[in-house]
């Protein structure tokens, strides 16, 4: 029989404390720049080593990421007529091109015809004066007419790479690459063996894919100065979390591979380069790096004693 207190006309049960788990919750930022690059040669596949031993895992959520854009924007190549300064200088130099069009203050931009010291090279738009001149921002001096060339604008794109043509790796094999040109409407991170997302395949293959990634980025671009980038949150987008019972004894590093749906069956994975071109045995392409921040969630190695105190009214007239 459950005993009772009565307080003026109020029964008041006993308190029922209860041992309740603790759990703590700790917050890892990781970026693609912390890789051994002497190991991974771009940043689609690689291993990062955390900052500690996290113990007795319960759960992981991607909270937020920023990743480049999947296609280089803007792109275009234009024909560069010639220089309207007469020798650049440190600082600004004015440039008369064929067209502006496509192109921003802030884009990165790469000159390349007559091998004029102080012209040729990859230089920041300051500014666009007018449809046929802009501001390059200068980091030489030299002198002489660039006459004729190309200025082409850059800026970070993805490339995909195939397994068959060697691993991520100083191996030279990256040449043979393929830049994503055609939307990507989304894509996939994997953390290995901590992946809890099934995906579907055809036919036959449907179950060769489950628990096969941990989350799905949508390629939506935000606005970025000149350019642009993809920013991830899970309060605007898809929740990207997983749980896991038991839980994990120990986690001391990730590894992180970034691919397309069409590498589903791990036959390689996908990459950013500053340029948006694919990577090259003498050249990693510039590398583009993004981030992830995970919460990761522990148990505590103690308890919370919880009671509460079960009232029942009396009936009121």
């Amino acid at each position: 029989m459950n005993q009772a207190f009565d307080y003026n006309g109020v029964v008041v049960a006993q308190s029922a404390p209860k041992k309740v788990l603790r759990t703590v919750k700790k917050t890892i930022h990781i970026d693609s720049a912390d890789r051994d690059t002497t190991k991974y040669f771009t940043n689609g596949d690689f291993w990062v080593y955390l900052p500690r031993n996290y113990k007795s895992i319960v759960s992981i959520r991607l909270k937020d990421a920023q990743f480049p854009p999947i296609i280089s924007f803007p792109s275009g190549t234009t024909t560069a007529a010639s220089v309207t300064a007469g020798s650049p200088a440190a600082g600004s130099t004015t440039y008369t091109v064929g067209s502006t069009s496509g192109m921003s203050a802030g884009n990165t931009i790469v000159f390349t015809g007559n091998a004029v010291a102080g012209y040729n090279g990859t230089f920041i738009i300051q500014s666009i004066l007018s449809s046929t001149t802009l501001v390059v921002r200068n980091t030489t001096t030299g002198s002489g007419t660039f006459s004729s060339g190309t200025a082409t604008v850059v800026s970070p794109g993805a490339a995909t790479h195939s397994y068959s043509t060697g691993q991520n790796n100083q191996s030279g094999t990256f040449g043979g690459d393929t830049r994503i040109t055609a939307p990507n409407y989304y894509f996939l991170v994997e953390l290995e063996g901590l992946n809890k997302v099934d995906e579907t395949s055809v036919g036959a293959n449907r179950s060769t894919f489950s628990d096969n990634f941990f989350a799905k980025i949508p390629s939506i671009t935000m606005p970025y100065g000149a350019t642009s980038f993809i920013a991830y949150n899970d309060h605007t987008t898809l929740e990207n979390i997983a749980t896991y019972y038991p839980p994990i004894e120990t986690l001391d590093r990730l590894h992180i591979t970034v691919r397309t749906h069409a590498q589903q069956d791990k036959s390689g994975f996908m990459y950013w380069t500053s340029d948006g071109a694919v990577a090259t045995s003498s050249n990693t392409g510039g590398t583009a790096n993004f981030n992830l921040t995970l919460e990761v969630e522990c148990l505590e190695n103690a308890f919370t004693d919880c009671s509460s105190f079960e009232t029942r009214l009396a009936q009121r007239s």
